[in-house]
């Protein structure tokens, strides 16, 4: 999932192959594992940083597709 404005950024954008694809919420089924890790940081204001930690069951191509929907949605605020 993503925010109005991130989801229409990647209206231009094309994948050439499988990894270059962003994942599709309701299709793309990462299973129980758990991949996703949040960091606290204790400044002020305090945040959160989230960040990829691939199981390592998972194969490449699915790998890569997470690492990319997280670095093509990533927040610059």
């Amino acid at each position: 999932p993503a925010c109005s404005d991130c989801n229409k950024s990647k209206l231009t954008a094309y994948p050439k192959t499988v990894d270059e694809k962003t994942l599709h919420p309701y299709f793309d089924d990462l299973g129980s594992d758990h991949w996703l890790v949040a960091e606290i940081q204790l400044s002020i204001p305090a945040a959160v940083v989230f960040s990829v930690v691939a199981p390592h069951n998972w194969n490449n191509t699915i790998k890569n597709r997470v690492n990319l929907h997280f670095d093509s949605f990533r927040s610059s605020s």
